[in-house]
C-alpha cells in the first residue's frame, strides 16, 4: 500500500495552523468541538485532566503574600494552575500508571502570582476570580458541562468593568465565549510599560506564541516588546501567525505525534543560544515542561528555562526570582459554592444550526489542512465522520440525498442508465474509470483506452462495475454494499483514471490500486509520441497531489510530449488550490465550488497557456464550467501526440 497523509490516532490541535488555508472558510472550532460532544473525546493520560477539569468549580483558593481588594472593579483571573500543581503533587507522590512527565514539583501557578506582584506594583490591588473558565470543558466536547458552568459564573463578573489574566486559554475564553471583557496580562504591561521601573536582565530569550493568544487573538508585539525592553529576543524560525503548537490541547493529544513537535520545539530552543523559552500561557509552559520532566529523558538542566511573561517581568522588577518557581504560593479556600451537575442525556441537535451545517458540509475534502498541521490530523476523516451523523438525523443537503438515492438506484451518482463497459474474459488489468469519466467525461475514458492499447496493456472494464462509493462517503454515507459488490468483481490488479476512484478503493477497500499517471510515468518512452507545439499548465488534484503525494508522475508524463511547454501555477504540488469540485460541494453548492475553479482558471488565462491539464475527471469538470480555456486530462494530450503519429 502506498503512503497516504493523514493520521486518525492524533486529535485536531485547534490551533487554527490551516485556517487561512482552507479554500471555503471551515469552522473547526465549532465543528471540532461538536464532533468531540457527538463521538468522544479521547484525552491523553488516560482522559485524567478531562476528568479533573469536570470538577474544577468545586475548587477554589487564595493567593498569600500579594494585596487585593473584593471591591475592585478590576478582577485578576489567574485561570486553574493551582489545580494543575495540586494534581502534579499527587502523581508525583503516587503515580498512575506511565505518568511520569506529570509528577513535578515546578509551581506553574507562580504564574499568576507573579502577575499579581506586578500589577500591586502599579498600584492595582484587584479582585481575585478563582474559577475554571471551561476553556478544556468546551474544546475537549464537554459542551453540556460547559454550557451549565457559563451559567453558573455569570454573577462572578458582576460589578467588574475589566478583567485581568495570564492565561492565553482564559482570554479566549472568557472574551469570546463568556463574553467578558478580558485583556491579557501583556497587554497591560506593555499600557504601563513607561511607568514600569525594572533592570535589563543579562539573557537571550526566545519567545513562544501560543495559540490563543496568537492565531486566536491576534496579540503578537506585545510579548515581544516586554522581553525586547528587559532582554534580548531571539525567535523561532516558525513564528507569529506560522508559530507551531505546543502539541497538546484541552489535555487532548498527549501522545508520540505531538512529543515529536514539542522535541522539535525544544531542540530549536537549545540551539537557539537562549537561556530561556518565554510563554504567554501556562498551558505552553506545562506540554513543552514535559520533555523535561518525562521519565528516562536524556535532557538535564540546571535551572528552570521555561518561564511566563509575567515572571519575565516581575524577574525584571526585582519583585520574583527564579529561585521562587518550587515554592507554592496559594492556599485552599474552601469559600466555593459554584457546584454544578450536568445533564445527563445528550443532545447534539441543539448545538448545531444552519451556520454550522452550512460549514459543514462545505469543507472539500481537499486535505490542505491535514498538509498544514504539525500533529498530521486528518481532518477529512472528522468530517465525513460528522455528516454522518447529520446523515442519520436527515440534517444533510437534499443535493447529497438525490445522488444517494441515483447511486442505489443506478450504480452512479449522475443517474445514468447507459451501460459503458469493455468487458475481457482475458486481461491482466482491471480498468475503473469512475463514474465522473464514463457519463461526463467520456474523451477522457476513451482516451485512456487507446493510451493503454497503444501500451498493449491487457486490461478489461467489468460489466457489473459500479460507483466507487466515493461521494456517499464524503458526503457522510455508508457503502458497505456497494463495496461489497465492487469487490466481488475486483480481483485482479485495478487502475483507474479518477484521483477520488484512487483514494476511495486504496483507502476504503483496502486493495492495492494505481492511478494511470502511475503507470503511464513508467512506460510512456514505449508510445510513438510526435510533437504537440503547446504551452500547458498543470493542476495538482486534491486526492492525488496532497493525499497519496503523487506529484512528479503527471509532470513526467506531459513532459515526455515532444514540443510540449509544461509550466507551474504559483501554488502547485502539496501547496495546489483545490478546484472546489470535491467533497460534495460543486452539488450541494455549485455557486461556491465554481468561485474556487474561477480562481484557479482566471490564474491559468494570465498565463496564456493554451491548456489547463490535470489528471482527474472531476477537476476537469470543475474547471472548464467556469472558462472558455481548455481543460485536458494528461490522457487527452498522450492521445493527440498519438493520433499525430499515426
Amino acid at each position: 500500500m502506498k503512503e497516504k497523509i493523514g493520521n486518525r490516532e492524533t486529535e485536531c490541535l485547534l490551533c487554527k495552523l490551516c485556517e487561512e488555508g482552507c479554500p471555503t472558510g471551515v469552522d473547526l472550532i465549532r465543528l471540532v468541538p461538536l464532533s468531540r460532544y457527538i463521538h468522544g473525546a479521547r484525552g491523553g493520560h488516560g482522559s485524567m485532566f478531562l476528568t479533573l477539569i469536570s470538577f474544577s468549580p468545586l475548587f477554589s483558593w487564595k493567593y498569600t503574600e500579594v494585596e487585593i481588594d473584593e471591591n475592585s472593579e478590576i478582577a485578576f483571573f489567574p485561570g486553574c494552575t493551582p489545580i494543575f500543581d495540586v494534581a502534579f503533587e499527587v502523581v508525583e507522590g503516587e503515580p498512575y500508571g506511565n505518568y511520569s512527565a506529570m509528577g513535578r514539583d515546578r509551581k506553574y501557578s507562580n504564574m499568576g502570582y507573579a502577575a499579581l506582584k506586578v500589577l500591586n506594583k502599579l498600584g492595582i490591588k484587584p479582585k481575585i476570580l478563582t474559577a475554571c473558565c471551561g476553556h478544556d470543558l468546551y474544546y475537549s466536547g464537554m459542551l453540556d458541562e460547559f454550557e451549565e458552568l457559563k451559567n453558573s459564573l455569570r454573577g462572578l463578573f458582576e460589578n467588574v468593568r475589566l478583567v485581568i489574566t495570564p492565561c492565553a486559554e482564559c482570554l479566549h475564553s472568557l472574551r469570546d465565549l463568556h463574553g467578558v471583557p478580558t485583556v491579557h496580562i501583556s497587554q497591560f504591561i506593555v499600557e504601563n510599560l513607561e511607568k514600569i521601573e525594572g533592570r535589563r536582565l543579562p539573557f537571550k530569550f526566545i519567545y513562544h506564541d501560543s495559540c490563543r493568544l496568537g492565531r486566536y487573538s491576534k496579540i503578537y508585539d506585545e510579548p515581544r516588546k516586554i522581553i525586547e525592553t528587559f532582554g534580548e529576543l531571539v525567535e523561532f524560525k516558525e513564528n507569529r501567525e506560522s508559530s507551531k503548537c505546543c502539541g497538546v490541547s484541552s489535555w487532548m493529544n498527549c501522545n508520540a505525534t505531538a512529543k515529536r513537535e514539542r522535541e522539535k520545539k525544544i531542540e530549536e530552543f537549545e540551539g537557539s543560544g537562549a537561556e530561556f523559552l518565554v510563554v504567554s500561557c501556562p498551558k505552553c509552559a506545562i506540554h513543552l515542561d514535559c520533555i523535561y520532566y518525562e521519565e528516562g529523558s536524556k535532557r538535564r538542566r540546571e535551572r528552570v528555562n521555561i518561564i511566563d511573561i509575567s515572571e519575565l517581568t516581575a524577574m525584571a522588577m526585582g519583585l520574583y526570582s527564579l529561585d521562587e518557581v518550587w515554592k507554592r504560593r496559594f492556599e485552599r479556600d474552601d469559600g466555593s459554592k459554584r457546584l454544578f451537575i450536568p445533564p445527563k442525556e445528550r443532545d447534539p441537535l441543539k448545538y448545531i444550526d444552519e451556520e454550522l451545517r452550512d460549514s459543514l458540509f462545505s469543507c472539500t475534502t481537499c486535505y490542505y489542512c491535514t498538509s498544514l498541521c504539525s500533529v498530521n490530523h486528518e481532518t477529512p476523516h472528522l468530517i465525513e465522520k460528522l455528516r454522518s451523523f447529520f446523515v442519520s438525523h436527515d440534517l444533510n443537503p437534499e443535493k447529497h440525498r438525490i445522488i444517494y438515492r441515483n447511486t442505489i438506484e443506478t450504480g452512479n451518482p449522475y443517474g445514468e442508465r447507459e451501460e459503458i463497459f469493455y468487458e475481457r474474459e482475458e486481461h491482466e488489468l482491471i480498468y475503473f474509470p469512475g463514474c465522473t469519466t464514463k457519463f461526463r467525461m467520456k474523451n477522457v475514458y476513451e482516451s485512456t483506452k487507446e493510451v493503454l492499447s497503444a501500451l498493449r496493456v491487457s486490461y478489461s472494464v467489468p460489466k457489473d462495475l459500479v460507483c466507487c462509493g466515493s461521494p456517499l462517503l464524503r458526503s457522510g454515507y455508508k457503502i458497505d454494499e456497494i463495496k461489497k459488490k465492487n469487490l466481488g468483481i475486483l480481483k485482479k490488479p485495478v487502475i483507474t483514471s479518477c484521483a477520488g476512484c484512487h483514494a476511495t478503493l486504496q483507502n476504503d477497500y483496502g486493495i492495492e490500486v494505481e492511478h494511470i499517471v502511475e503507470v503511464l510515468a513508467r512506460r510512456v518512452e514505449e508510445l510513438p509520441l510526435k510533437k504537440l507545439e503547446m504551452k500547458v499548465v498543470y493542476h495538482d488534484p486534491c486526492h492525488l497531489g496532497r493525499e497519496f503525494k503523487i506529484y512528479e508522475e503527471p509532470r513526467e508524463v506531459i513532459e515526455a510530449i515532444p514540443g510540449l511547454r509544461l509550466v507551474e501555477f504559483e501554488e502547485n504540488r502539496e501547496n495546489s488550490l483545490c478546484c472546489g469540485g470535491g467533497g460534495g460541494l460543486r452539488a450541494w453548492n455549485p455557486t461556491k465550488s465554481q468561485e474556487l475553479a474561477k480562481k484557479r482558471m482566471e490564474e491559468a488565462e494570465k498565463m496564456a497557456v493554451d491548456a489547463v491539464v490535470s489528471s482527474c475527471p472531476f477537476c476537469k469538470l470543475n474547471l472548464q464550467s467556469v472558462s472558455e480555456m481548455e481543460v485536458l486530462d494528461v490522457t487527452e494530450l498522450l492521445a493527440r501526440a498519438l493520433k499525430k503519429s499515426f
